[in-house]
This record gives structure tokens, sequence and C-alpha cells, in this order.
């Protein structure tokens, strides 16, 4: 017998009921959540022993027998008769699992889950549902939820592509806001949204499964999948469920009321799984747990801007890791990962320039619409993530003579040391920032460092354009270098 896609085994000498999917064999865990996908058991077909060997086995990970994601597919009705427009769509990365799951909808048939996991942080204390079990009211059911803060190392180690987790409804709609207050020109903090549906939620029913799973929990209001641990914000939580993209809410403020500069196609709607205002979820999620996890060592920031047709818009700020420098030596560093939502109709005025410095980056961003009314907008959607690495040693530096004159010969050594040992620095650079003798003109000269010269310092003379009168700005300035060293830059007459 052939082994199909979709279809539901058992082999001959045990009870386990696996349904096959992309190569690999998904264990359907009780006969609740066999009925609750819209099967029943004249469907199982049952082969010789070793039949299945050859595909991998998947179990779901689930704090209940019935994983609550196995009941909820990601769907939801239209409200025009005769139509199907989904709020909710699985949303596969490189490590989930599909699984199908008749819809709660009959006439429409069998909907995809993707079921994934995601670790970070959670950003909101997760508590035991009260002694009623209600919970948020959705329809005749509840729901619960909660906001991930993503470990984007973990996501990068386990080859799960950002951009595909982050959406630009997570940097709009679940997230801190940072800078601004639409989507015009936003900086925020994004999240993962999680949430757990009880039994009737919204008031879905299942002709294959009239009542809630025997193994979810009673309460006086509702039945539950699971009543959740209680873990503090901040815990480091490892969650499986149902990964899926949720509608971008157009009257959410945030959009501006222009939720449409987000379309991937003309006259796209919200609803449409290609509307890039979507937002990423785990929903419904069958398992949270709380585990040993690193600490929170960066912070990712995400940035939304678009312009209109003939329109330029521009966002200049400064972005500086939210974690505590440690002590010692240590410098920022950051990675720039542009999303695919990116827009440039106009080359000419759109740019992401990042400029880095010892504790911060500076962000100079600006986009501009095409053509009026055909040239479409131009968008920017990005993320920062941002850290601290180990820097080099500064170098010590001593100027000898302490106090410096203008404007006369001097000769003057500047001395450079290693902050430990205080030993000179063989092969130390001194680059001095000096003035042409008008003080016009920015001049630059070269010496070894730990080696006496004779210069001539000079302060810059500035002219006003407007009345022709000359007034002094700058003194001169000292980069000192070395191998192995951070660069040290002073003023020369500081104080």
């Amino acid at each position: 017998m052939p082994i199909v896609e979709g279809g539901l085994y058992r082999e001959t000498s045990t009870p386990e009921v696996y349904v096959i999917h992309d190569g690999k064999k998904v264990h359907i865990p009780t006969p609740d959540a066999l009925f609750g996908m819209g099967y029943d058991w004249s469907v199982v077909q049952v082969v010789p022993d070793g039949t299945l060997n050859s595909f991998p086995r998947f179990n779901i990970p689930s704090a209940s027998p019935t994983p609550g994601s196995l009941i909820f597919p990601p769907d939801r009705p239209s409200t025009n008769p005769g139509t199907f427009d989904k709020s909710h769509y699985a949303l596969k990365i490189s490590s989930s699992t599909k699984v199908m799951s008749h819809s709660w909808v009959d006439w429409a048939g069998f909907q995809e889950i993707q079921v994934a996991e995601i670790r970070g942080w959670l950003v909101d204390n997760i508590n035991p549902l009260p002694a009623d079990g209600k919970s948020n009211p959705e329809g005749v059911g509840f729901d619960w939820g909660f906001n991930l803060l993503p470990d984007y190392r973990w996501l990068k180690d386990n080859n799960i592509d950002i951009n595909k987790v982050i959406k630009v409804g997570n940097i709009a709609a679940v997230s801190e806001k940072v800078l601004g207050t639409t989507a015009k020109s936003l900086l925020s903090i994004p999240f993962v949204d999680v949430e757990v549906n009880s039994w009737l939620f919204r008031g879905r029913t299942r002709t294959n499964l009239p009542n809630p799973p025997s193994d979810w929990i009673p309460f006086p209001n509702a039945v539950w999948p699971f009543n959740p641990p209680a873990i503090s914000a901040g815990q480091y939580v490892r969650v499986f469920g149902s990964l899926c993209t949720d509608t971008g809410h157009a009257s959410d403020p945030v959009w501006g009321n222009a939720i449409d500069r987000w379309q991937s196609a003309p006259l796209q709607r919200p609803e449409e799984e290609g509307h890039l205002a979507r937002w990423t979820e785990i929903h419904p999620a069958d398992l949270i747990q709380a585990i040993p996890g690193p600490e929170r060592t960066d912070t990712t920031f995400g940035l939304l801007m678009y312009a209109d047709p003939g329109e330029t818009t521009t966002l200049t700020f400064n972005l500086y890791p939210r974690t505590p420098k440690p002590p010692g030596w240590w410098r920022v560093a950051f990675e720039q990962i542009t999303g695919p939502e990116t827009r440039i109709p106009n080359a000419d005025c759109h740019h992401l320039d990042v400029s880095k410095f010892d504790d911060h980056i500076f962000v100079n961003a600006s986009t501009c619409g095409g053509i009026p009314v055909v040239g479409g907008p131009g968008r920017i959607r990005a993320l920062f993530r941002l850290w601290w690495e180990p820097a080099p040693p500064p170098i010590q530096v001593t100027v000898v003579p302490a106090t410096l004159v203008l404007n006369r010969a001097i000769q003057l050594t500047i001395f450079a040391r290693d902050p430990v040992t205080g030993q000179l620095i063989n092969g130390a650079k001194v680059r001095i920032r000096n003035y042409s003798a008008n003080g016009r003109i920015e001049v630059y000269e070269t010496h070894d460092g730990n080696t006496a010269f004779t210069t001539t310092f000079r302060r810059q003379i500035v002219v006003d354009p407007e009345t022709g009168h000359t007034y002094p700005e700058n003194y001169p300035s000292c980069t000192v270098t070395a191998a192995g060293y951070t660069d040290t830059n002073f003023d020369l007459f500081a104080g």
C-alpha cells in the first residue's frame, strides 16, 4: 500500500495514529484530537509493522494531551455571505511542521497549521487563570495572551529567517513605541503576540467534536486546554504552537488611516495573506515553558517609514543598547537587517545610513515616493540589533609639556602607554588636526608617538557671512592610534 500525503495510518501492532505531511509522520495524540481535526476512525488505514519507519516522527509539544492548535486551525469566516476571508494564515519557517485540520466552518474544508517553536523573554507576567475561568471574552468563549520578545540569536542559530518572524505589523502594532506615532515614521521594539483559546472560542463548534476534549480543564465559565503557570516578565521561555500571521487592523491609529501604503498589490485588503501590514503570532499556543536561558544581551529596534508619491519622509535618531554596558572595555556592535517590504521608487532621495560610535549608532533615513499618482510610495522596513562587544583597550595618553601655547613653535611629546601595564606602546602614531596660518583651513600632521616633535598650534578662524567679521572657533585636536588598541581622541587645549 503506498503511503500518501495527508493519509492517516496505524501500524498493526501499535495504537498510535499518524498523519503524513511533508515527509513526516505527525502523531495524532488522542481520539479527541483526531475528531477535532475533522477525521473519524474510518479514514485510519492499518498497515504492516515497520511500514512507517522511513518517516521521522513528530510529536506536537503540548501542555495538554489534545493540543489546542489542532482544534483551532488558522481560520475565520468572512462576514460577507459566500466568501471566506481569513484573518489568520499559517506561517511556514525552516523549523515548523505542517499539519492539516478541518475548519470549524464546514464548507471551508481543511486548513494548514504550521506548528513551531519560538524562544525569547516574556514582556508581560503570566498568571494562572482565575477560579471562574473568565479571561478576555471572545464571542462565547475566552482567550488569554502575552507578548514575547524573541531571542534573535536563537532564531539565527536555528536558521529561522528573522524577516519572516518580525513583520511590518509587529513593528507597528505589537511593540513598544520608541519614536513616532504612525507607521509613516515609526521606531519601536517589536514583539511576537502569543494567545491561547478556550473551548467555544468566538463561538466556534466542531461537527466531529461537539464537546470539549476530555483532557481539557473545566472551569465554571470556560474549558481550557491548560492552566498556565505563573511566570514573571523577563523570564526566558520556549513557546510551541500554531505559528501564523494576523491581519493588520486598519482601524488602529498606528496606520494613520493609510494601511494601504503597505499593500503588496493594488487594491489589496489587510485580510489578504500577501498584505505587508500583517504581524506574526503563535495562536494558539500549546506549551509555554520557563527554561534556563541566556540573559538579554542585545536590543532590537524596528523602523518603518513611507512617503507618498512626490513626498519625502526623513528621520534621524541615535540608538543605544538597552542592556547595561559590562564592566571593562566594551563597544557597541550592531546588525542591520533591511526587510523585503522596503520599496525604492526613487533612489535619488532614498537612503538608510548608519554611523557607528563607541556606545551607540546614529541612523539617518530617508525615503520618497515615485512620480505622483503612478509612482507609488517609498518604504523602509529595517531592524537594528545592538549589543556590546569586547573592545581593544584604550590608549593612555600623556602630553608633555602639559600646558601648550598658540601661534608660536613649541616642542612636545605625546606619550602612548598601555592602560594596564603603563608600558610605552611601540608604533603608536599621533595625528593632529591643526589650522593654517590664517586659521581658515584645516591642516593635518602626523608624528610618531613617544617621540618629541615641533609644531605651531593655531586656532580656527571663522568668517560671519552676513557681517564679514571674524571670530575664533575650534582648537587643535589629536587622535592617537596603535595596533591592538582603541583610538584615543582628545582636544589639545581642553580646559
